[in-house]
């Protein structure tokens, strides 16, 4: 048997990040060969890692990754067993390197059981756990997470990734405590919360609606031709958009407002690849007059602006109501709220006069084709 020497274990274990007496005992058992007993320690690292992979891991972090120039960021959250783990130093350095992946590489999906069964064919360049790391392309991104996990003694797992969001903004939650119309001390309580989020890292494209000012049913329902109506109340989402900007403005962020509807003069039209271009430059985008047709709800515009800009999660902020209901919670007291319901159960049940379900914008064909479009968003 080899001599082992100090130097010969401080370098393996700086290899590996292995224990001492595990580094000696494997460079004892590969006589000495440093690479042969590194190999040893990642196989034995591979299955103390499928052994810990069942446990549950609820305590973590949440880092975020600003690239130079705030331009390209990214939100990773890590999770693990226990809160002293999470406060570790090397826990921590991983949560900050698979921030640097994500903003680097942008993977869409952790790993493969994320993958939802009708993405297609998806490249190992998609699946973060699968990307080649980009301070050393001997290794995978999966390599990291195994290695932490013969480490520490715990389960580690990515849980999400995201650098890329898409906001929608109900055009009542602009009026604050007003009956109608704008609330400015509102829009700059909405604008911090969105610089903040800005800030961290993330991406991120804002969806205004317009029923502080109009909405075409109601004026619909006193004779006006929907058409016409709907297209007002797309003229009351620009307003709606030029005040955010405004305020986004004077607090220091650069964003850009798009309308689907031409507005040279006021705005840039929607144009997704000049959308996606100003979102990989660091800038917010505000998508205002919904989709540019009527009959269609600025839902619809969030759940199509969302999947187009490549977002992560959709997140919705609707007039006071925390989820679906099978009636409005703002009239009826007594409505059910769905905690949890599936797509197509959402779409079937829509059919049956009698049990056909609304949500608090109301349930009708363009809803419908809201929560299909969603089915592949996280909401």
């Amino acid at each position: 048997m080899a001599k082992i020497s100090t130097a010969q274990i401080k370098e393996l274990r700086e290899m590996t990040g292995a224990g001492i007496m595990d580094s000696k005992r494997a460079l004892e058992s590969a006589d000495g060969d440093i690479k042969t007993a590194a190999q040893a320690l990642l196989e034995k690292g591979l299955a103390s890692a499928a052994k810990r992979a069942g446990r549950e891991a609820g305590e973590g972090v949440i880092e975020a990754y600003i690239h130079t120039g705030s331009r390209v960021g990214s939100l990773v959250e890590l999770n693990c067993e226990t809160d002293f783990v999470a406060r570790t130093p090397e826990f921590k350095a991983l949560a900050r390197d698979l921030a640097m992946q994500v903003a680097a590489m942008s993977p869409r999906y952790v790993d493969r059981n994320s993958i939802p069964g009708d993405a297609g064919d998806v490249s190992e360049d998609e699946i973060l756990l699968d990307q080649m790391y980009i301070r050393d392309t001997s290794v995978k991104v999966a390599d990291l997470v195994t290695e932490l996990i013969s480490k520490v003694g715990e389960n580690v797992k990515v849980g999400r990734i995201e650098s890329r969001i898409l906001l929608k903004l109900s055009g009542e939650s602009f009026k604050g405590g007003k009956n109608f119309g704008i609330d400015y001390q509102t829009v700059r309580y909405i604008a911090g919360e969105i610089k903040q989020v800005h800030d961290a890292g993330v991406g991120i494209g804002v969806v205004v609606g317009g029923g502080n000012m109009w909405r075409g049913t109601d004026y619909e329902a006193q004779g006006m031709d929907r058409s016409s109506a709907d297209h007002a109340g797309m003229l009351a989402t620009v307003m709606n958009a030029l005040v955010l900007h405004d305020q986004l403005e004077r607090d220091g962020m650069p964003v850009r407002t798009m309308t689907a509807i031409p507005m040279p003069t006021v705005a840039e039209p929607y144009v997704r690849s000049r959308a996606l271009h100003h979102l990989e430059r660091g800038r917010t985008v505000i998508f205002a007059a919904g989709t540019g047709n009527p009959f269609m709800s600025t839902d619809t515009a969030a759940s199509l602006r969302a999947l187009e800009m490549n977002a992560g999660v959709l997140v919705m902020a609707k007039n006071g109501v925390d989820g679906v209901y099978d009636a409005d919670p703002a009239t009826v007291p007594t409505a059910k709220k769905f905690d949890h319901i599936t797509h197509h159960k959402r779409w079937n049940s829509a059919y049956v006069p009698s049990t056909r379900p609304r949500c608090r914008w109301q349930w009708t064909t363009r809803c419908r084709s809201s929560c299909l479009i969603c089915s592949n968003l996280a909401i």
